[in-house]
């Protein structure tokens, strides 16, 4: 099957207990070694023919089940979700009741479509009951499917289902392309220590909210928000926020990021110390892409003598990185919008001037707008199947 010619791009959350192991057997044919967990958010691509000549391509979302927080920005997101829980474990199917609402409450005004899976059909010892599941699955409209990770039954099955009804759901009017996603889409990445505060600007800037006790991020978690850099140019915004002491994560998200904001806490000497070392370690592993940063010193709601940083020494740093800079206090809320803006706006600036450059295979930015090589390519298939068809 060739992925040149996909016609549909679908994007299928999982949540709940036991999802890896069902996205794993799918993709690679086997079940998972012990301590293969997911920490944060994992990407998962898969070519399907939902039918002749009809091909899907699906970005699957492959979340941590014990972390909700990660999954409610993906939910606007998805066309599909995959809800599953474990045919052994009660809990589990309680709580998928619990993230069922959630995701509708969330996804307004988008549909998404859901499947019920119940994994672990292999074993003997099951506690959900299965007239309860159906009468659940009634209640969602959603087919309800059972599935082994284990043994690999109904696992492919599973995934196509999810997929096709997604594809008919296209069909018949009741999934819908909006709009409002966006013109450009532009993949944001926050560097800089742990504790210097990027959640917290994440959480003022995308619900208008300031926690003074916030948990402590565990792998990297995940916003969504929505720009108009100039009038009738909408750029959809997707955050990656990192643990800034898990770097092993933080590195497989570098290379899809086209900027990143270097947060440091201006009553911490050493997280500005650091931002040099996160601004190479990202520059080295961008190659051959380009981000953009913006430079942030956060925690600006400080009085004089508890700052560590001046305002002369960052701006020096941010010349020499070529980056602006700029204070926020997520606490009082002082700039946090703007510095997220100053970010999107240079992004936008840096396509249009020819400063990035738009790559096929590349998630930093992705268009609405076919990109040259997608052009090259579509007219290099045309000639040589007119050359084929010209042939004696």
């Amino acid at each position: 099957m060739n992925p040149t010619n996909v016609l549909y791009r679908f994007k299928i959350i999982m949540i709940g207990d036991d999802n890896s192991c069902l996205l794993y057997r799918y993709m690679y044919g086997s079940f998972p070694k012990i301590g293969n967990v997911n920490v944060g958010v994992h990407f998962n691509d898969k070519i399907l023919e939902v039918e002749p000549g009809v091909t899907v391509k699906l970005q699957i979302v492959d979340t941590a089940g014990h972390e909700s927080r990660i999954n409610c920005y993906a939910f606007p997101q998805s066309a599909g979700c995959l809800l599953v829980f474990d045919l052994c474990n009660y809990k589990s199917f309680t709580c998928i009741k619990h993230q069922y609402t959630e995701v509708c409450n969330r996804v307004n005004p988008y549909t998404v479509l859901f499947v019920l899976v119940g994994n672990m059909c292999d074993r003997k010892e099951q506690e959900v009951n299965e007239e309860e599941v159906e009468e659940f699955a009634r209640e969602l409209g959603a087919p309800y499917i059972k599935a082994s990770a284990k043994t690999g039954h109904n696992v492919a099955e599973v995934f196509e289902l999810v997929t096709r009804r997604i594809y008919q759901g296209y069909l018949n009017g009741e999934v819908h392309l909006h709009e409002s996603w966006g013109k450009y889409q532009f993949r944001i990445i926050m560097l800089g220590d742990s504790t210097v505060g990027k959640s917290s600007m994440l959480k003022r800037y995308t619900e208008d909210l300031f926690l003074e006790c916030i948990n402590q991020t565990v792998g990297v978690d995940f916003y969504v928000h929505f720009l108009e850099v100039e009038p009738g140019v909408r750029v959809k915004l997707q955050f990656w926020d990192t643990a800034g002491q898990e770097r092993s994560v933080t590195r497989s998200y570098y290379r899809n990021s086209v900027g990143g904001l270097l947060v440091f806490d201006l009553g911490n000497r050493k997280s500005f110390e650091n931002v040099q070392q996160w601004y190479a370690e990202v520059s080295e592993r961008v190659q051959p892409y380009t981000v953009l940063f913006v430079l942030v010193g956060h925690k600006n709601d400080r009085v004089k003598g508890e700052r560590a940083v001046d305002r002369a020494e960052a701006e020096k740093l941010a010349s020499q990185l070529g980056a602006p800079y700029i204070e926020a206090s997520a606490k009082t809320g002082h700039n946090v919008k703007e510095a997220f803006e100053l970010l999107t706006r240079r992004v936008y600036q840096g396509i249009k001037c020819g400063e990035i450059q738009l790559r096929d295979g590349w998630d930093g930015v992705k268009s609405s707008t076919p990109t040259a090589q997608t052009l090259q390519r579509i007219q290099n298939n045309e000639a040589a199947e007119k050359n084929k068809n010209c042939a004696c």
